[in-house]
């Protein structure tokens, strides 16, 4: 559990391939009446990684979408050049769903897809989204 915390802290700050480890502990004592532990969580950080491109992309590609690509690109609170932030992608994704639903889309469906340019540290992202039928809101 306290694994899943850490690994979410690091990669909101960029850094995509955290790798975390079981933790250990250690009692130090009581104190106040309450047992003290020392938690040690092992993290290999990795490189940082930034955002070089947002892109959202039509299931079937040949399909235009119905809602701008400019107005889901708001959605995502992510600039090029930010430290990739993996919340904040989940978060985008969530809005941009509502926004859908909002829209008469309720089956919309938005899978992220990530291109890793590991010389630059740098992450395409690609949003691959499937409207669904049209229904009316």
């Amino acid at each position: 559990m306290a694994q899943r915390g850490v690994r979410a802290d690091f990669q909101s700050r960029g850094y995509f391939k955290v790798v975390v480890q079981d933790p250990t502990s250690k009692p130090l004592g009581e104190s106040g009446g309450k047992q003290r532990i020392l938690v040690v969580v092992p993290v290999s950080e990795g490189a940082q990684y930034r955002l070089k491109k947002l892109t959202l992309a039509s299931v079937p590609p040949e399909r235009s979408l119905n809602i701008p690509t400019a107005t889901l690109r708001e959605q995502f609170h992510l600039r090029p050049n930010d430290p990739f932030n993996v919340a904040e992608v989940r978060t985008g994704m969530e809005r941009a769903t509502q926004l859908y639903a909002d829209h008469g889309y309720p089956e919309a469906q938005l899978q992220p897809e990530t291109d890793i340019d590991e010389a630059a540290h740098q992450i395409n992202l690609i949003i691959r989204v499937t409207e669904g039928d049209h229904k009316q809101p």
